[in-house]
């Protein structure tokens, strides 16, 4: 992994990190290691490189901010990373054989698995390094948007804690949240940012068919800036809105209240993928949760895309296996469109928002039309360098809500996942707030 470190970073095009609150996590790293606390971190995943990033963090950042403070860490921090079982079956062959010797965790978001679900126990309780794992499941597309958390980790934890227990160890489980942002440049008072961004802007509309007037075009110092910003994603998210509510419906959408909303749409792109897979939305539980329709499809689309029993078929059965994994790839298509229509709300932009929100915006919209290209996340456009800022929250004792867990374990579990919930909405906000004090906000 040090061999790794730093091309992940030139890779995904990090430029220098920034870490808020570092003594958090300098020590309780250190605390991990004199064996005084088992340690989870929790991170946010917004953008689709978080898991890289946090890797960087470890290996390449907290050795320094563990020297500036004048503590001495043993060896070279690392963290073993739970990650969905899928996560091997797109991201390629090296990805799969590196996962495993690196300490890498898979956990299924849909089937019970006793085996890895004991292996991230013993892990968390008897591991050399951290455990660390995205609360949320997914890449959910909105540095400032907590998406609701998979009760999962919160498990996880009780389960980590209750077996130190039974082994008489009063270490106790320690849960830190660690919120992901990007910066987009050095200066908050870069101009050519806005600039490049208003190009972009104009290229995106090419591509939609969109004709901007003359005065909502940018111009360096503009007081007008943000508004423009705001009424022209705003735009463009409703005419892409109206191009797939008319493309999906076959019909011809006459005015705004015809534009299918971003949730309805999604359940209708989710909906064609299942009906080209097979999959009956109407199951049980299959509809109640929108992600778990999104993970049961994936499942059903990575089998026939991956299939290990073309070897043992005649000729026909080839064929046909073989137009089954062209369906499934279109149906992949469809279900990384409908995860991210979720996720282009222009609406949700505060007041005075900093520039690296509406880069944010762009960004996905951007992502849509390469994915109804035909796309995929390795195809996400990297419009801007990247300025990460990694905020560590305050850490959460897991032994404070024993007792709740021994009297209902379920309300606990529900306990422990809110109040997650809110420490990363918490550092959200803590993010928004150092923006808007520093001057970064649309002149």
């Amino acid at each position: 992994m040090r061999c790794f470190a730093v091309p992940i970073q030139r890779i995904f095009g990090f430029k220098k990190i920034s870490v808020i609150h570092p003594e958090r996590l300098v020590n309780l790293y250190r605390d991990f290691q004199e064996n005084k606390t088992r340690l989870i971190l929790g991170f946010r995943h917004p953008y689709g490189n978080d898991p890289q990033l946090m890797v960087f963090l470890l290996h390449c950042v907290l050795p320094g901010l563990a020297k500036k403070m004048k503590i001495k860490l043993k060896g070279f921090p690392h963290a073993h990373f739970i990650y969905g079982a899928e996560v091997p079956l797109w991201s390629g062959l090296f990805v799969r054989k590196i996962l495993p010797q690196v300490g890498g965790l898979p956990v299924n978001h849909l089937k019970p698995d006793s085996k890895g679900i004991n292996k991230i126990r013993k892990t968390i309780t008897e591991g050399i390094y951290p455990t660390a794992i995205a609360p949320e499941g997914h890449v959910n597309y909105d540095s400032l948007k907590v998406s609701p958390l998979e009760t999962g980790t919160a498990r996880f934890c009780f389960w980590a804690e209750e077996d130190l227990m039974k082994k008489g160890e009063n270490t106790g489980v320690k849960f830190l949240p660690i919120s992901i942002h990007y910066l987009y440049s050095k200066n908050s008072k870069d101009k050519n940012i806005e600039k490049k961004l208003f190009k972009i802007l104009n290229k995106l509309e090419k591509k939609c068919g969109i004709r901007i007037k003359k005065q909502n075009q940018f111009y360096p110092g503009n007081e007008h800036n943000e508004a423009m910003l705001r009424q022209r994603l705003s735009q463009l998210e409703s005419t892409i809105r109206k191009t797939y509510t008319e493309t999906m419906n076959k019909t011809h959408v006459k005015n705004e209240e015809e534009i299918k909303n971003a949730e309805e749409l999604a359940n209708l792109v989710i909906s064609r993928a299942e009906g080209i897979l097979g999959i009956k939305s109407t199951e049980e539980g299959i509809q109640e949760n929108f992600h778990a329709r999104i993970y049961a499809a994936r499942e059903e689309a990575w089998s026939r895309l991956l299939s290990n029993h073309l070897k043992n078929l005649p000729p026909l059965g080839k064929d046909l296996a073989a137009r089954m994994a062209g369906e499934a790839w279109y149906a992949m298509r469809h279900i990384e469109t409908a995860e991210l229509l979720l996720h282009i709300n222009q609406d949700e932009i505060p007041e005075k928002a900093p520039l690296s929100i509406f880069i944010e915006k762009t960004e996905n919209i951007a992502d849509l039309l390469e994915r109804a290209k035909g796309g995929t996340l390795k195809n996400r456009p990297h419009l801007f360098p990247v300025y990460p800022r990694v905020i560590i929250g305050e850490p959460v004792s897991v032994s404070d809500y024993m007792d709740s867990y021994k009297n209902d374990k379920k309300k606990a579990v529900d306990e422990l996942t809110e109040i997650y919930f809110n420490s990363f909405k918490h550092l959200s906000a803590e993010f928004l707030n150092s923006q808007k004090t520093a001057d970064t906000v649309i002149s």
